[in-house]
């Protein structure tokens, strides 16, 4: 017969995860101890460190639109898209699964923004 004992870090874990607060979210999702503990692992202990020398991107194609943040005045930003290609500028490429279009426009800004107004575009209901 084999009996198989807990290692030091399935104990630690088993302790961490007791009286686990479960959100409606987890609880609909079926989570279950094993899954928090993983996730717990997850948020705790992994770090993932990425290659500064790799390109992470998507494959170079023709652009369908273009998008440019240009700061106009202090502290004043516009934010232009030029389509390309009309309405189908912003539809997905392909619907294999890794589309792109159909999603927000994302833009970084140079630094955190506070107190934010939309000056003029209100009426695009964006």
């Amino acid at each position: 017969m084999i009996k198989r004992v807990a290692s030091d870090t399935e104990l630690a874990m088993d302790r961490v995860t007791e009286g686990l607060w479960y959100s409606d979210a987890a609880r609909k999702a079926i989570l279950s101890d094993h899954d928090a503990r993983g996730l717990l692992h997850d948020r705790d202990v992994v770090a993932l460190y990425g290659d500064p020398a790799w390109s992470a991107k998507l494959v170079s194609g023709n652009l369908s639109y273009e998008q440019t943040l240009t700061e106009v005045a202090s502290g004043v930003f516009a934010f232009e898209i030029k389509p390309f290609l009309g309405e189908k500028s912003f539809e997905p490429v392909n619907r294999n699964g890794s589309q792109r279009g159909w999603r927000p426009f994302v833009h970084f800004f140079p630094n955190r923004l506070e107190d934010i107004e939309i000056i003029t575009g209100k009426e695009l209901s964006i």
